[in-house]
């Protein structure tokens, strides 16, 4: 009888053990994710609003923070503070000639860099970036135009592995990339070279969703979220206010 109940006591004691290690494992493991969860509901809830504020060049819609933590709210403020904050280096054009579109869409490259990158000399950075960068004003429904603008964008990077540039333009690669695919399908592309592109866009979402600024990681969820990045590329010139609220 006491073999008995001692092997009773040991093998509760044991059980009790082994509950309490698959709690500790789950609590550590919610630590560990906590921020995931809110980041991704941004990145749903933000239906484009994110992509517009970076690449449209307009006021996007109110976007909900709800459950959002502190430090992630934080970044959006610094971010539209930034936005709120900017003036080009770029010289405009006059306006209503075919040297002022251009300069437009320059200008949105410019100052999506500045309100995101935070360093030191960032907005002449930004200027030299834009001013000499394959941009387009607009794209027309050929893959070649967001084609022509990412290979640019990655020959940049590779010139400059390490310029502080590299978070936005992940964003910038993501964005062009997932314009292209569409494309390429109704150009009848071959299906290799389609799933070529759609490799590269995984590669740079997956860049920019592991990056420490936690606000890159919800442009790129963003992106990816969002069924087409032509209704925000094809928008108004720059001007008034960006909240992103």
């Amino acid at each position: 009888m006491h073999t008995k109940t001692s092997w009773v006591g040991r093998l509760r004691w044991r059980h009790a053990t082994l509950t309490l290690l698959v709690i500790g494992i789950l609590l550590w493991a919610s630590v560990r994710l906590s921020d995931l969860p809110p980041q991704v509901n941004l990145a749903v809830n933000a239906r484009g609003a994110l992509v517009l504020s970076v690449f449209g060049g307009v006021e996007p819609e109110p976007l909900d923070r709800t459950g959002l933590p502190e430090r992630v709210r934080q970044r959006l403020e610094t971010y539209l503070t930034r936005l709120s904050a900017f003036a080009s280096r770029l010289p405009e054009p006059a306006p209503g000639t075919p040297e002022h579109l251009a300069w437009v869409a320059r200008v949105r490259v410019e100052r999506a860099i500045v309100a995101l990158i935070d360093v030191p000399g960032i907005a002449d950075q930004a200027a030299t970036f834009a001013a000499g960068a394959q941009i387009a004003p607009e794209w027309t429904d050929a893959s070649g135009g967001p084609l022509t603008e990412a290979r640019d964008a990655e020959a940049y990077l590779e010139a400059h592995p390490t310029t502080p540039l590299k978070p936005y333009l992940w964003l910038f690669l993501m964005h062009r990339y997932k314009a292209a695919i569409p494309r390429l399908r109704s150009e009848g592309a071959h299906e290799a070279d389609v799933n070529a592109v759609a490799t590269t866009y995984a590669r740079y979402r997956a860049l920019a969703a592991g990056f420490s600024d936690p606000l890159i990681g919800l442009i790129a969820g963003d992106i990816d979220n969002v069924a087409s990045v032509d209704p925000v590329r094809r928008t108004a010139p720059p001007g008034g206010q960006h909240r992103v609220r």
